[in-house]
């Protein structure tokens, strides 16, 4: 092999463990200073209030987040009480978002999450504004 052909080799076998090195420290590494631009895009998304405790950053299940106790807060014309209290939530971020430079969830995964079910007065459960 030629000098040239094993530096590139180098090069790309440093750049696999640096990704993997990245990759394993990243859900260690908080996002917390992102936690109001991921809780406002939650909000907008769910058309509810979110509460969260932490974020860290996520890399070998997607490029994302994992949210820490997180309170999805309900409709008001359904009650006082939170519509969910969730673990963890594994949001993945739209990669076609994050070219046009907006933060978009392409997936949110819901670990042990608590929800309240309720119809209002008007005849509707509390989540079916969720379905649209």
């Amino acid at each position: 092999m030629t000098t040239r052909g094993r530096k590139l080799w180098r090069r790309a076998a440093l750049g696999l463990l640096a990704v993997a090195a990245l990759g394993l420290v990243a859900p260690y590494l908080s996002a917390d200073h992102f936690g109001g631009r991921i809780r406002l895009e939650l909000e907008q998304s769910l058309h509810r209030r979110v509460e969260m405790r932490a974020a860290r950053f996520n890399l070998f299940q997607g490029p994302g987040f994992s949210l820490l106790d997180v309170v999805i807060h309900d409709d008001p014309t359904a009650g006082l009480e939170p519509f969910a209290h969730v673990g963890s939530i594994e949001a993945r971020v739209s990669l076609t978002g994050l070219l046009r430079g907006k933060l978009e969830f392409s997936k949110l995964t819901l670990d042990e999450p608590s929800v309240n079910l309720v119809k209002t007065e008007a005849g509707h459960w509390n989540f079916q504004p969720l379905l649209n």
